[in-house]
C-alpha cells in the first residue's frame, strides 16, 4: 500500500459508515411498516408470520447498529493515529495540504485557493508530500476494513 492508498481510507471508511447509517435508516423505516403480533384475536394458523419479519428486520437491526459503532470507533482510532502521522513531518506545507487532502477531504484546487497558491505548485507540494509521509509509515501500520 502506498502512501496515498494509506491516507484515502479515512475516507472510504467514512464513506462506508455513512452509507450503512443511510441503510440503517431505512431498515428502521421498513420496521415501523411491519406489524406486531396482536395477541388479543382469535388464534389462526397461517403460512407466513408477520411477526418472523419483524423480529428478524429487528435483528438486523440491531446488528447493524453494533457494526455501525464498531466502524465508528475504528475510523476514529486510524483518524487519530493518520492525524498524527502526518503532524509529526517537518515542513509544515506538506502538513497543511496533507492534513486538508485527506483529513478534511479538499479538492487540490480548493486547497490552492485557501493558501494563495498556485494550483501547479499545491500539486507539487502534494507530490513531495507523499514522498516524504511514505518515509513515516511504518511498515507494522493497521490498515482497517469496514
Amino acid at each position: 500500500m502506498n502512501a496515498k492508498e494509506y491516507l484515502e481510507q479515512l475516507q472510504k471508511m467514512d464513506v462506508a459508515i455513512n452509507q450503512n447509517i443511510a441503510w440503517l435508516y431505512e431498515l428502521k423505516n421498513i420496521r415501523k411498516e411491519l406489524k406486531g403480533v396482536n395477541y388479543t384475536s382469535q388464534k389462526v394458523k397461517t403460512s407466513k408470520s408477520n411477526r418472523a419479519d419483524f423480529e428478524k428486520t429487528l435483528l438486523i437491526i440491531m446488528d447493524m447498529e453494533q457494526n455501525i459503532n464498531d466502524s465508528i470507533d475504528k475510523f476514529v482510532d486510524q483518524k487519530n493515529e493518520i492525524i498524527k502521522q502526518i503532524q509529526s513531518l517537518d515542513n509544515h506545507k506538506y502538513v497543511q495540504v496533507l492534513y486538508k487532502k485527506y483529513v478534511e477531504y479538499k479538492r487540490l484546487e480548493e486547497i490552492a485557493i485557501e493558501m494563495h497558491y498556485s494550483y501547479q505548485y499545491i500539486k507539487e507540494i502534494h507530490k513531495k508530500a507523499l514522498q516524504e509521509f511514505k518515509k513515516n509509515i511504518p511498515k507494522h501500520t493497521k490498515t482497517y476494513r469496514i
